[in-house]
């Protein structure tokens, strides 16, 4: 149990855990989305269609990121190498960015990163799910998919990723510091 027990910060702390709670349900609420099997090329330069990075999983977890360029895309590739192996024997887990072959490659090799990357530059992958800005700027997230048994894919839930998000526990170590960092 923390030194410091403040009311007022745990009651806000209990809102929005519950408020959290609230928004999971809604976001899994919405119709789901069927979707194209899209092309995307991967670390053997071939083409992967969207059905096989589901391996044998029922979902499939793609997280859309801007590519070596992006510090922030990094550091959420970096922690996401953390929480891949918890995804194993419940979901297919999966990284897309539109920098070339050997770039991500090298790149991934670099920061230690296991889990698969693919290229989607050539299809409209990120553009048709919101992920590229209408000036043609990319975009980072996330977004869930489901393989019907009839090899259909739908579109589950979405998120953007943006500094103080839940997707990076950095940010949230950097709030409990009395300078704040910008970000």
């Amino acid at each position: 149990m923390p030194i410091m027990n403040n009311e007022q910060i745990n009651a806000l702390s209990q809102t929005i855990a519950e408020n959290k709670k609230e928004l999971t349900k809604l976001k899994l609420a919405q119709q789901p989305k069927k979707i194209s099997d899209y092309q995307f090329k991967n670390k053997e330069n071939s083409n992967t269609n969207l059905t096989e990075m589901f391996g044998s999983h029922k979902y499939l977890v793609v997280i859309h990121n801007m590519g070596k360029s992006c510090s922030f895309c990094t550091m959420w590739a970096n922690g996401f190498e953390g929480i891949y192996k918890h995804f194993a024997d419940k979901a297919g887990f999966v990284m897309i960015n539109h920098d070339d072959i050997d770039t991500q490659i090298a790149f991934a090799q670099k920061q230690g990163w296991t889990y698969p990357i693919y290229n989607a530059k050539d299809n409209s992958f990120n553009k048709d799910l919101g992920f590229i800005t209408d000036k043609g700027g990319l975009w980072p997230g996330v977004s869930t998919f489901r393989k019907n048994t009839d090899n259909s894919v739908e579109l589950l839930a979405q998120e953007s990723f943006g500094p103080g998000d839940d997707f990076c526990s950095v940010w949230h170590f950097y709030d409990l510091l009395p300078e704040q960092f910008s970000y």
